[in-house]
């Protein structure tokens, strides 16, 4: 929600997340040699294409749009 790109382990949900908005940096195994080499790969240019992509996602992912699907799903629990 901040804008800020992530560096993430390579999870079903989170890797589906990143590579679905290209938001941030995904590291596939869970060593420190691969985040260092994550980092190290990650320049301005690319950083500021994945933070804008970051603030475009909390357009979609913003308590105003999750409230109504969760309203939603407790409707039809009734």
């Amino acid at each position: 929600m901040a804008g800020i790109p992530v560096i993430a382990s390579d999870l079903y949900e989170l890797s589906r997340l990143i590579n679905e908005y290209d938001n941030g940096y995904l590291v596939k195994n869970g060593s420190s040699q691969a985040l260092k080499s994550c980092v190290e790969s990650i320049d301005q240019t690319n950083i500021e294409y994945k933070r804008k992509n970051a603030l475009a996602m909390r357009n979609e992912f913003c308590w105003e749009n999750q409230e109504k699907i969760l309203l939603n799903i407790y409707r039809h629990l009734s």
